[in-house]
């Protein structure tokens, strides 16, 4: 975000961005799952260095109930005010 001219509050943008964040990854599992591949890459990632942690039928079985729970934190690293 560039230019903040309404002055919205940091938690607020956060929170809108979790929000949107959470929405776009549910929506991209849904999609994932109507044409049958792994759009976000999860199973090839959690395969390859995850192994010990997680065993093939697990990784198969993510799907967007199993992660519709998920939360997402956002860290704003720079908040830079600029004079109009």
């Amino acid at each position: 975000m560039i230019q903040n001219e309404e002055d919205i509050s940091i938690d607020k943008i956060k929170k809108v961005l979790e929000k949107k964040i959470k929405r776009e990854i549910l929506k991209t599992m849904e999609k994932s799952e109507e044409i049958n591949a792994d759009l976000l890459n999860i199973s090839e990632k959690t395969y390859r260095y995850h192994l010990k942690k997680w065993d093939v039928s697990a990784i198969n079985s993510i799907d967007k109930e199993s992660i519709e729970h998920i939360e997402v934190k956002i860290h704003i690293e720079q908040n830079i005010n600029y004079k109009h």
